[in-house]
């Protein structure tokens, strides 16, 4: 990957929303070149979202939660888990555990039965909660353009 390409996306990581022509005046190349360089890396590119502001929208409860599962109840806890929309992020993991689940809720409550519906319908083998108590930062990586 060429530095200019790197460049365009710490400008994307750090602000997605920017024009074009903002993009190419900081980066010192023609509009035409932005966009080619856009076009062309699509691959790299997921998606364009929003990051949210969650208490603001009254989600107060967010935590990560790792499941230990039965090797013959993966795909079906995998498959219920990514049909929850309380779940913002889901991976597979290692070290003991399967999954972590990033899940964001209005109350303690609706985790705690969030939880006990997992625990009732599932083989779970080992479970951790940890409870995200304030944001520090959140999807940086990339976006320094001096870095790249």
């Amino acid at each position: 990957m060429e530095r200019n390409d790197l460049l365009l996306i710490a400008a994307l990581r750090k602000d997605a929303r920017k024009k074009s022509s903002k993009i190419a005046k900081e980066l010192h190349m023609p509009v035409t070149s932005v966009h080619e360089n856009i076009a062309k890396n699509r691959g790299y590119l997921k998606k364009y979202t929003a990051l949210l502001n969650f208490d603001k929208l009254g989600y107060f409860i967010r935590a990560n939660l790792a499941f230990a599962v039965a090797p013959e109840d993966k795909d079906r806890l995998m498959q219920f888990l990514q049909k929850q929309d309380c779940v913002n992020s889901l991976y597979k993991i290692n070290a003991g555990f399967d999954f972590l689940v990033e899940v964001v809720f209005q109350t303690l409550d609706e985790l705690e039965a969030f939880i006990e519906v997992i625990e009732k319908n599932h083989i779970i083998y080992g479970k951790q909660v940890h409870h995200i108590l304030k944001e520090i930062v959140r999807e940086k990586f990339m976006s320094n353009s001096i870095l790249v």
